[in-house]
């Protein structure tokens, strides 16, 4: 069978004529993400993490390594910080939620994973700009975060 030019749409089609659905179980996305909006780099693990405006998360290491996370929430990543010596990660969103992500052994092959989330609220009728988070910090012993708000507010 030959293409007249490269048609994704016509080779997925013919793919699916020819094996059936069996044939393309799972979608295989690689390279580097649309519309980045936040980068994180941790020296140690030699792990790059990339995050999107559409709320994808990309992790890159060594040649060939890569995972992908996505957030329920279709908001953009505005910071990633990768904890230290440790395969887990927070990002910040643009809703000003924060959420944790850790490398997982999942059926003998490694998954990235949102364990926990969590959203900073203020008193009743205290101005947004009181928690709006425009700082993080992970404390050297990877169980804190720092917090620095728009206001000046810091949290732990």
């Amino acid at each position: 069978m030959y293409f007249d030019r490269f048609d994704l749409d016509t080779i997925a089609t013919t793919v699916l004529s020819i094996f059936g659905e069996a044939a393309c179980p799972e979608t295989v996305e690689h390279g580097f993400p649309h519309q980045p909006s936040a980068l994180g780099y941790s020296p140690s693990l030699r792990i790059l993490a990339i995050g999107t405006r559409s709320g994808a998360i990309k992790l890159y290491g060594a040649p060939g390594v890569e995972f992908m996370g996505l957030h329920q929430e279709n908001n953009a990543v505005t910071q990633i910080h990768l904890l230290p010596g440790q395969c887990q990660l927070v990002t910040l969103l643009d809703d000003n939620s924060l959420h944790l992500w850790s490398l997982k052994v999942k059926g003998g092959a490694s998954e990235l994973q949102e364990d926990e989330s969590f959203t900073l609220r203020g008193p009743p009728g205290a101005a947004p700009s009181a928690t709006q988070i425009t700082v993080v910090l992970p404390h050297s012993s990877c169980e804190l975060l720092y917090l620095g708000t728009e206001s000046g507010n810091v949290f732990v």
